[in-house]
């Protein structure tokens, strides 16, 4: 597929869903539960199709790549994911995760119950209902109308159920354990239960007497910015981030007390892409300028990373059921290019080591999740390779995270960590078991 005909695709997508990542709302874009109709209704009161579908697929998302698009309907690509048949049986979408197909029974049963007329006061359903609810998209908005009730000149609206219906924050604070997570959104289920984790270890040995202390976490602040056209976005997340890994030695220990300090302040720049076709794959792609103040050697490093991940439902980056209800996993796969100036090389110990570099590699790895609600347990390991085009530093970091939740959101949860290798932002060594506190929004 040609480059221009991957814009059209792209700027209909996000048109459509008003996206520019899988599955991503802002809180500018939080929609009321059930739809009001100034959510979904035309100027003449009744239903848009195309509306209706766009609002359906944002309160119950479904990962874009499951829409197999239909030759020269017309319609909005959510309009076309709920007019096949994948709507009415969730069970013949070959792409669908097992979250895609939650969701779609969750606007089945919307849709049912629309057509039912279980918002009569408000939206009045055709008098026969005797097709699927997906047959519903298929014809225009006059074809089966369900007719948008007004009295008195002013339109009738369903109660406001949202605090009710949803699970999902929509506030565009994220936190993560990395900034280079901090693109996946809430709404995306399964990749935001498995991504990295805020961590705060505080410890005390009595015996080699000695304190430690550990606080990981990056925090960002979701900007989506219109580009092109109506809906049309860049994702745009600054953020700050904080590593701090301390150990404290009391008199008589025989441990060596060490520090390492970083904070560092920078843009994540975020955008996805979708080539079409019987098996289609979706790109992500990252781009993220950071500031780095190390105090450990009090060095400063400037560094722009960029990353590309593909997409392929059911296994690469994108979840699969293993064994029903019981565990869904994914395979990770991640090219990176990290390229750094250092404005301070720092104390005079570490000058020499401290080189302006550019590195090329990626990072590979599984994620796995428990999909029983009594075992809320997630698992990800992951290898980061990164070899020095410029400069003298390889990077290789074997990174593990095992995360019991204890909130019904998984927000937060306990961690149990092992790193080993080095560090891609400090290339400083690190070899550490943990068990923490973790959180991520």
């Amino acid at each position: 597929m040609s480059i221009s005909k991957k814009l059209l695709w792209g700027i209909q997508l996000v048109a459509c869903l008003g996206i520019a990542s899988i599955n991503t709302a802002s809180a500018a874009d939080s929609v009321h539960y059930p739809p009001q109709q100034g959510d979904i209704c035309t100027t003449t009161h009744i239903v848009d199709k195309d509306k209706l579908a766009t609002y359906l697929i944002k309160e119950f998302p479904v990962s874009i790549l499951a829409i197999e698009p239909t030759k020269d309907s017309g319609w909005c690509l959510a309009r076309q994911l709920l007019a096949s048949e994948v709507l009415f049986d969730p069970k013949k979408c070959k792409s669908c995760s097992s979250a895609d197909q939650d969701s779609l029974i969750k606007i089945n049963g919307f849709m049912a119950s629309l057509l039912a007329g279980q918002l009569r006061s408000s939206f009045e359903p055709p008098n026969t209902v005797d097709f699927h609810t997906n047959e519903y998209f298929r014809g225009d908005n006059e074809e089966n109308a369900i007719v948008c009730v007004i009295v008195g000149g002013q339109p009738v609206e369903p109660p406001d159920e949202s605090p009710v219906h949803s699970d999902t924050s929509k506030s565009n604070i994220r936190i993560r354990g990395t900034a280079t997570d901090l693109y996946i959104d809430r709404s995306d289920k399964q990749n935001f239960d498995a991504a990295s984790k805020a961590t705060f270890d505080l410890g005390r040995d009595y015996v080699a007497k000695k304190e430690t202390y550990q606080i990981v976490a990056d925090i960002g602040y979701l900007i989506p910015i219109p580009v092109l056209g109506s809906g049309d976005r860049l994702d745009i997340i600054p953020y700050v981030g904080a590593n701090f890994n301390v150990i404290n030695v009391y008199p008589g220990s025989n441990a060596k007390p060490s520090a390492s300090k970083t904070v560092d302040l920078g843009l994540l720049f975020s955008t996805y892409l979708i080539n079409r076709g019987p098996s289609p794959v979706g790109h992500f792609v990252t781009i993220q300028p950071d500031y780095l103040f190390n105090f450990a050697d009090n060095s400063r490093l400037f560094t722009v990373n960029l990353m590309y991940a593909p997409v392929i439902n059911n296994w690469i980056n994108s979840f699969r059921s293993i064994a029903a209800d019981v565990a869904s996993g994914k395979i990770i796969i991640n090219l990176k290019s990290d390229n750094g100036i250092y404005t301070d090389r720092g104390n005079s110990s570490v000058t020499g080591s401290n080189k302006d570099f550019v590195r090329i590699g990626g990072q590979f790895g599984a994620s796995f999740l428990s999909d029983n609600k009594n075992v809320p347990l997630s698992l990800t390991s992951t290898y980061t390779c990164l070899h020095p085009v410029y400069g003298v530093t390889e990077i290789g970091y074997f990174s593990n995270s095992l995360t019991y939740s204890i909130d019904r959101n998984k927000y937060f949860g306990i961690s149990l960590g092992y790193t080993n290798g080095t560090r891609e932002d400090t290339a400083a060594r690190e070899n550490q078991w943990e068990i923490a506190l973790s959180a991520h929004f």
